[in-house]
């Protein structure tokens, strides 16, 4: 069931009086500290999910973020100090995600989180998530998500989606850049 369905129940039942800020994955494991951020395809959803990018940057670069974007937006991209993997896009109309090269690349990887920033959930995405080793999985709810995604958020406003990427980070529980830096180091 969604996380937002059970904070609904509880609610409802009174067993909760206000929704939290901050979602935890759990008190026994540990938050994740290895995640991949899958980035959009759509050039204006992904112009949208720049900020998490800039986000990221605040946080030292031990491998412990890797970030797959489409190889048409490389000039887009301001230099990381994270792992970019700039993946290609097959021929079409809309554009669609090279499956075979994504599997590929994170074959052999594990995750803490696998996090997918594209608010619509494209079946050659679901493949490509499907096939990542990680126990989290992260993206917007909608046709298909229940399958893919284990932890969803409901996009708020749909045109505005930067209330739903300050969520996301906050589901990942990154804590500040120097809490990081601690751990790291």
């Amino acid at each position: 069931m969604k996380t937002t369905t059970w904070l609904w129940f509880y609610k409802t039942l009174g067993r909760l009086s206000d929704l939290p800020q901050e979602v935890l994955f759990s008190v026994d494991i540990p938050q994740p500290r290895r995640l991949l951020f899958l980035f959009p395809v759509d050039q204006p959803r992904l112009l949208e999910s720049l900020p998490v990018l800039q986000e990221l940057e605040r946080y030292p670069n031990g491998g412990a973020f890797k970030l797959a974007i489409p190889i048409i937006f490389q000039e887009l991209i301001p230099a990381s100090r994270h792992e970019i993997f700039f993946f290609p896009l097959m021929k079409a109309k809309p554009p669609k995600v090279d499956v075979a090269v994504l599997r590929a690349r994170y074959r052999d990887e594990s995750f803490d989180a696998v996090v997918n920033l594209d608010p619509e959930l494209s079946r050659h995405m679901a493949r490509v998530i499907r096939t990542i080793d990680a126990p989290k999985r992260i993206g917007f709810s909608g046709p298909g998500a229940d399958d893919i995604y284990n932890i969803q958020i409901d996009p708020e406003e749909p045109e505005l989606l930067a209330g739903s990427y300050d969520q996301i980070l906050a589901l990942c529980d990154l804590g500040t850049p120097q809490e990081m830096a601690a751990v790291e180091g």
